[in-house]
Formats: structure tokens, C-alpha cells, sequence
């Protein structure tokens, strides 16, 4: 039976070979073709993670199958979160101003920065888009702006805010941006006091790990002896 199967294994190989084919794979191909078929987007990984039956000389082995997919899973992984940030972004580009300035509310809240708070007025806000309380009394208060830009973020803009959430008499001050900061900028906020510059790439990473727009989609369970319990 087993020198059938392995017979199988070697035609089918030789065949695909023989077709153009450069891997081999269980069932990429296929769930992608029903995956597309019920109007998902796709985009489909396969991990190498082996030579395909025939190719050498000793027989095929789950445990290296095994081996290859535990040392690329960091990548892997880190190739999803990427994925993840970069779709982040382009949502956040999209989104209504008013709309952005209540996702860095969120993530704030998120982070545990305090469950009370709210947006300021669409204008005259004083340039504080927000402000959080971390506590019940208003002792401890966080003033944010968001910015949804394209371009870099300047030193005039990162000082007006400084002066602005100083003014305000909060503790402390967070400017999120879905772009980048100037040098100039970066310089500035380094000698205010409890002032935070988010850019974009931070902004999803801190959403990516407080789960703000996004959702886990599945989680796999592996078990293993417990060497204790024996």
C-alpha cells in the first residue's frame, strides 16, 4: 500500500514537473479558487518547506515539515502584521477627520490611559482635538490632536500644540499623525515635558497591539505533553 501510494506521489510529481510547475502544495490553489468563487479578496502564502517526493533519496518527513514551519513563523507573522498596518493606514487616510480624531480617543483608552473623555468641538478647539481623564475627578488630564496628513508634520504645528495642551492645564499631551515628523519636530518634543509624538508607523503598530480596527480572525490551539502532570 504504501509503495503505491509513494508510486502515486512520484508520478504526480513528474507530472507537474513536467507541466511547469515549481511547487507542490495540499490545498493553496484550491481554497483560493473557492475562496475567490464566494467574492473574497485573496492573497495566498505557502511556506517551502521541503523537496517534493522523489527528489532525494531518503523518504519525506513530517517532523522537518514541522521544523521549517516553527522557524519561519516569526516571520510569517511578521509578514501579517505588516499586511494589517499598511490596510490600517489606507483606512485611516479614507476616514473622516472628525472620525480619526475618535480612533486616537479609542486607542488611548485602549492603551489604559483613563475610560473618561471625549472630542472637542469641530472648531474653536484651542488646537486639542481631545482630552482624557484618568480619573473620575478630572485630577489627571491627557490632551491629543490627530492630524491625518500626507505630508510631514513641522515644528510649528508640534509647538502650538505643546503651548496649547500647557494652556489647557493638562498633564500631559499625545499628537498622533498618520504621516511622519520633521527633525525639527523630533527635536521640539524631546525637551517639552510629557509630550508624545505618535507618527503613522507607531500609530498602527499601537493599534495593531491594542486591537483599535482590527479583530482576530482565528486562533489555533497546539497541544503538547504536560511533563509535569507525568
Amino acid at each position: 500500500n504504501n509503495i503505491l501510494i509513494r508510486l502515486r506521489h512520484l508520478l504526480e510529481i513528474k507530472m507537474l514537473s513536467l507541466l511547469g510547475a515549481d511547487a507542490v502544495g495540499m490545498s493553496t490553489v484550491t481554497e483560493a479558487i473557492a475562496a475567490n468563487h464566494c467574492g473574497f479578496k485573496v492573497c495566498g502564502i505557502s511556506l517551502i518547506t521541503n523537496l517534493a517526493c522523489g527528489i532525494l533519496d531518503k523518504p519525506l518527513s513530517g517532523e522537518e515539515v514541522n521544523e521549517a514551519a516553527e522557524r519561519v513563523a516569526p516571520q510569517f507573522e511578521k509578514l501579517i502584521k505588516e499586511t494589517v498596518k499598511a490596510k490600517l493606514l489606507a483606512s485611516l487616510a479614507e476616514m473622516n477627520p472628525y472620525a480619526f480624531e475618535r480612533v486616537c480617543l479609542k486607542l488611548l483608552q485602549a492603551m489604559g490611559y483613563g475610560e473618561y473623555g471625549d472630542v472637542t468641538k469641530k472648531s474653536g478647539d484651542g488646537g486639542i482635538d481631545g482630552i482624557i481623564y484618568g480619573d473620575k475627578l478630572a485630577l489627571d488630564k491627557i490632551a491629543y490632536q490627530s492630524k491625518r496628513w500626507n505630508g510631514n508634520v513641522g515644528r510649528k504645528e508640534v509647538s502650538q500644540f505643546a503651548t496649547d495642551f500647557d494652556v489647557a492645564k493638562c498633564s500631559k499631551g499625545v499628537f498622533f499623525t498618520t504621516s511622519k515628523y520633521t527633525k525639527d519636530a523630533l527635536n521640539l518634543a524631546a525637551s517639552v515635558k510629557n509630550l508624545v509624538l505618535i507618527d503613522g508607523d507607531r500609530l498602527a503598530d499601537l493599534m495593531y497591539e491594542y486591537k483599535v480596527g482590527v479583530q482576530v480572525k482565528s486562533v489555533v490551539e497546539v497541544k503538547d505533553i504536560d511533563g509535569d502532570f507525568f
